[in-house]
Order: structure tokens, then C-alpha cells, then sequence
């Protein structure tokens, strides 16, 4: 991988920077846009953690939680692809600690999908065959989703899952 010029790290700084500055200014739409990205976009990660401060933040949120327990009750399944690597090594326990539930650290905001599909058809990417993968399934709290990203994948990021369990593991190619 070709290492980043102090010039063009300085100006991603600058425009993370401009961004934190008018993100709590913004409808939360437009936050949610920034941290998705899109295409080969892979959005701002930090972003996710400045939705809640958007001044229409209540009323989003609140419709959100009321449409997720209509269709989910009041607890969502919810699954990630991770890296075998990150799962294993991450500051997170071992698997026989899983049943406890922390198997992320507390106020990580994490992406994840409710379409267990998607999960598999992701973990099968070209990009993720050089990498051994696992697939998490969690359940969350409807209180501890922050946002919902892109509708068509399913994508909720959400904080403090309440149960976690490794569902599959895939081998590096």
C-alpha cells in the first residue's frame, strides 16, 4: 500500500475537521450521507458518532425506534462481517466470554445488517476472500440503534449488543 503524502493527510484532516464543525448543524439525512459514503465512497466513520447531536435527532430517532419494535419487537437481530483477526484479538474476550455480552467495547457505534443474507453475500466479496472472516450475529436493544444506513442492505448501527454469537467462519483463499 503506497503511503499517504503529509499534503493529501493534511487536507483529509482539514476536511474531517470542516465536517465535525458542521455536522450537529445538518438534518440528520445529511449526516447519515457522510457517514455511508456511497459507490467507492466509504464514507466517514466518525460520523456516526455526531448523528445524535443533529438538532432533528429526537424526532428521527423516535420514529426509527417506533418502526424498528413494530416490526421487530423490542429486540433486533443483527449481523456483521468481521475480520477473524479483529474478533479474535480486538481488546475483545474470547469466545467462551461471548455470553456476556461485551464483545465490543462499551459506546463502540458498530454498522451491522438485519438481513443475515447480506452478511453471507458480503463475507463472499472478492475484497474478503484475502482475509479470514467471521460472521457475528448480535442482538441489540431498539433503544441502542443510533441511525439506519442504506434501507436496501438492511444496515442499522447500533451500540451495546446484548447478546453476541459467532455463526460462521471463513478461511482466507
Amino acid at each position: 500500500m503506497t503511503d499517504l503524502t503529509p499534503e493529501f493527510t493534511e487536507a483529509l484532516r482539514a476536511i474531517l475537521d470542516q465536517k465535525r464543525e458542521s455536522w450537529p448543524h445538518l438534518p440528520v439525512v445529511m449526516v447519515v450521507d457522510d457517514h455511508i459514503g456511497g459507490g467507492n465512497n466509504r464514507g466517514w466513520y466518525e460520523a456516526r458518532y455526531h448523528v445524535e447531536n443533529c438538532a432533528d435527532y429526537p424526532e428521527y430517532i423516535k420514529e426509527l425506534r417506533e418502526s424498528l419494535h413494530e416490526k421487530h419487537g423490542k429486540r433486533v437481530t443483527v449481523y456483521r462481517v468481521e475480520r477473524s483477526d479483529v474478533w479474535n484479538t480486538h481488546n475483545w474476550p474470547t469466545l467462551a466470554d461471548v455470553g456476556s455480552g461485551m464483545c465490543y467495547r462499551e459506546g463502540e457505534y458498530l454498522a451491522a445488517t438485519t438481513s443475515l443474507d447480506c452478511a453471507l453475500k458480503f463475507a463472499e466479496l472478492p475484497m474478503n476472500s484475502t482475509e479470514a472472516t467471521v460472521i457475528i450475529e448480535m442482538t441489540v436493544d431498539v433503544v441502542d440503534v443510533i441511525f439506519e444506513g442504506h434501507s436496501g442492505e438492511g444496515e442499522l448501527v447500533i451500540r451495546s449488543p446484548q447478546s453476541t454469537k459467532e455463526l460462521n467462519r471463513k478461511e482466507a483463499k
